[in-house]
């Protein structure tokens, strides 16, 4: 089983025939134009963005936690802990068959506007550009309302409960980030 995923997800980073569609998706959904009930429950798509999106997210929290190795572990707890807050809503909801599309929305999501982050987080840890500062607030701003609407599709409420959701979540990690790294800028 796991060989025949491999040769699918090897056939669909080669023939691309299927990326262009799902990198607009995950643009629109970026844009709010798409919820992740317009994504197609398949587990490959999940398992190829888990690794994506914890890669992604280990970058971009190295230079906070002071390196790589301490990067990856810090992306390792956001991810469990962003799986099992979704999980946990869906569950409460009793939308608990939500969770593939959901939380696979939340790891595309997060690998793209990652990716727009990274040089912005670059670039602010230096110190030298206080422009690129305001961007990866921006981009960061841009990221809780971005599963703030994620969430508002699949739990079905409003935006603000949403929103309040999102921060939630946000706090919550961040002192999870500050627990296990002290005196960290808390990812």
């Amino acid at each position: 089983m796991f060989k025949l995923f491999l040769l699918d997800a090897l056939h669909l980073i080669l023939t691309g025939s299927r990326v262009k569609p799902l990198f607009s998706y995950f643009i629109d959904l970026c844009l709010l134009r798409a919820g992740p009930q317009d994504l197609p429950a398949t587990g490959m798509l999940f398992w190829l963005l888990l690794p994506l999106s914890l890669t992604v997210s280990a970058l971009l929290v190295s230079v906070d936690v002071g390196g790589l190795d301490r990067g990856f572990v810090a992306a390792l707890l956001d991810l469990v802990l962003m799986l099992s807050w979704v999980w946990l809503l869906l569950s409460f909801k009793r939308h608990g068959p939500r969770f593939l599309q959901t939380s696979t929305a939340m790891l595309g999501c997060g690998a793209l506007l990652g990716t727009l982050g990274l040089p912005l987080q670059m670039a602010a840890a230096t110190g030298g550009i206080h422009l690129a500062a305001l961007g990866l607030f921006f981009v960061l701003f841009w990221s809780l309302v971005v599963i703030a609407h994620i969430l508002r599709h699949a739990l079905e409420v409003g935006m603000g409960l949403a929103m309040g959701l999102a921060l939630t979540y946000s706090v919550i990690i961040s002192l999870v980030i500050n627990f296990f790294f002290p005196g960290t800028g808390g990812g």
